[in-house]
């Protein structure tokens, strides 16, 4: 008799140990939104040898990634997530399971694996109609047209922009429209829809005075845009960047700071651009690489040196050849056409299944 109760009591004791850790884990659901580095610095407190149960390890496992992703920092491990997909898959709710597969797709864009990140979200979007979480939405379609941004599949994004724009505007974000337009503009671009774009930007400019929280420096991006398209303005590039500046923007990119580099001496302010340009460092990824090149060979022109902007242009093109040849490789649209056909044939094949039965 006295053994039993010692069973009982430990049975108890272990329920509430348990029920402990899941209500921490709940604790720090509920402030993970407004306090993203409180939650994360909670969740890297927690002794993760002592979680029992796959689904307590689940929450854990998508906390984490809910939290790093939230702090900006972009991890492409993806075992971070996995344990959340693997439970969620067959439990949990719909929004559950969205957010495991969507974690699992923005670690593995994190990584450049682009074909398995559409994927992911696609199985996430699958989810679309059982979710009420419009923001979540929205943050999902603008990963897809990330995703899709990165492999040049323009065309693409932009219907994945427009979805995004209109799940962030139906939950009141006037902040995030904001966003989605800004990329927006920058896609009509990238399609060479020059005046699209353009009128967008200008649009973008009235706009930015109004919404609050933006986080966006569109001056910085129009003045970008304005250097690449047909009908381009340096000094009026310069002006818009200065005007950034005034605000407390600051220059993000490695092509941001080298087409500086280049208008500073455009106009005449060859000491400055000479400074940045020997602070510059072309030695990185393929991509900067290219854009390195790129900006020397315009800068070279602009010096009506002809020789040496012709080899800067040559060795850009060498480094666009094998960054585009990756993306390529990486196709999302081709990974979701192949997704979708599985999908199609796993329902027409279930519907048959069902009319057999029927009869």
């Amino acid at each position: 008799m006295r053994t039993l109760r010692y069973l009982l009591l430990f049975i108890i004791l272990l329920f509430g140990v348990l029920s402990c850790r899941d209500v921490r884990l709940s604790d720090i659901e509920s402030y993970i939104d407004d306090r993203p580095d409180s939650a994360l610095a909670a969740i890297r407190a927690i002794d993760t040898t002592a979680l029992r149960g796959r689904a307590v390890k689940a929450k854990y496992s998508l906390l984490h990634a809910i939290a790093l992703d939230k702090n900006y920092i972009d991890t492409a491990e993806t075992r971070v997530v996995q344990p959340a997909v693997d439970w969620y898959s067959r439990h949990g709710s719909p929004e559950e399971k969205l957010k495991a597969w969507m974690y699992l797709g923005t670690e593995q864009y994190n990584s450049k694996q682009y074909n398995k990140a559409i994927v992911s979200f696609n199985q996430a979007k699958e989810l679309e109609d059982e979710v009420s979480d419009h923001n979540l939405l929205g943050i999902l379609n603008s990963r897809i047209a990330d995703t899709f941004t990165q492999t040049h599949d323009n065309e693409l994004a932009s219907t994945y922009i427009e979805q995004s724009v209109q799940w962030f505007r139906s939950c009141g974000r006037v902040d995030q429209v904001f966003k989605e337009k800004v990329r927006k503009a920058s896609n009509l671009a990238q399609q060479r829809k020059w005046k699209e774009a353009d009128s967008l930007y200008r649009c973008l400019l009235v706009d930015s005075t109004t919404v609050q929280g933006s986080g966006e420096s569109v001056e910085i991006d129009y003045s970008m845009f304005l250097l690449t398209s047909p009908f381009g303005d340096d000094n009026l590039s310069l002006q818009l960047i200065n005007k950034a500046f005034e605000k407390g923007k600051k220059l993000r990119t490695h092509q941001e700071y080298y087409a500086y580099a280049y208008l500073l001496g455009s106009v005449g302010r060859k000491k400055e651009s000479d400074s940045i340009w020997t602070k510059l460092d072309s030695v990185g990824n393929d991509r900067n690489r290219y854009y390195y090149n790129y900006w020397k060979h315009r800068t070279r022109l602009k010096d009506q040196d002809f020789k040496g902007a012709y080899s800067y242009l040559s060795l850009a093109m060498q480094a666009r050849d094998s960054v585009t040849l990756n993306e390529i490789s990486q196709s999302a649209s081709n990974s979701e056409r192949d997704y979708l056909k599985i999908i199609n044939a796993e329902k027409d094949l279930k519907l048959r299944y069902e009319r057999v039965v029927i009869v």
